[in-house]
């Protein structure tokens, strides 16, 4: 490859991360609105975790590219689970800084979802990556992550035992 080829590559290649970053920074600064309406204290609460998915992809990208200049192969099938590994890994890590503020603002019912597919699928995976992002998660009072998720007319108030009040 010519030098001037090579510089032409990795000025695409910044162009291309910092496009990301910016992308995901203006998704968080567009949520601070969001929670800005939840309660005036929480401005700003979402950004870390819109703003840690640009970090999350720029790791992912150069672990593949690690892995591509080492040489190894794997078979795209591996590949792909792999790669699904990661991306359940990176929200199970990622989740609570979203989640966490929410439910302590009383605006998320933990309790609203009876069945988690991450308990079934990888329950030690999830307390331990949630007990990791965030030690005040509230995993303690048997939350799991995928018991976090809203469903329509489930929005509710928490208790300090994270039950459900309403």
């Amino acid at each position: 490859m010519s030098h001037a080829s090579h510089q032409h590559r990795c000025a695409l290649q910044r162009s291309r991360y910092i496009q990301l970053y910016i992308d995901f920074a203006i998704s968080g600064l567009l949520h601070y609105g969001g929670d800005l309406m939840v309660n005036p204290s929480l401005f700003g609460s979402s950004f870390t975790f819109y703003f840690s998915q640009a970090a999350a992809i720029t790791f992912e990208d150069t672990v593949i590219e690690l892995v591509r200049q080492s040489g190894v192969r794997f078979p795209r099938s591996l590949a792909h689970l792999i790669g699904y590994a990661w991306a359940i890994l990176w929200l199970c890590i990622s989740a609570p800084w979203l989640m966490n503020w929410q439910i302590r603002a009383g605006f998320v019912d933990s309790k609203c979802v009876p069945v988690s597919l991450i308990d079934h699928i990888a329950p030690k995976l999830a307390m331990n990556a949630t007990k990791l992002a965030a030690s005040d998660w509230p995993m303690r009072s048997g939350a799991s992550l995928t018991d976090l998720i809203v469903k329509p007319g489930c929005v509710g108030k928490l208790d300090g035992a994270g039950k459900s009040i309403v």
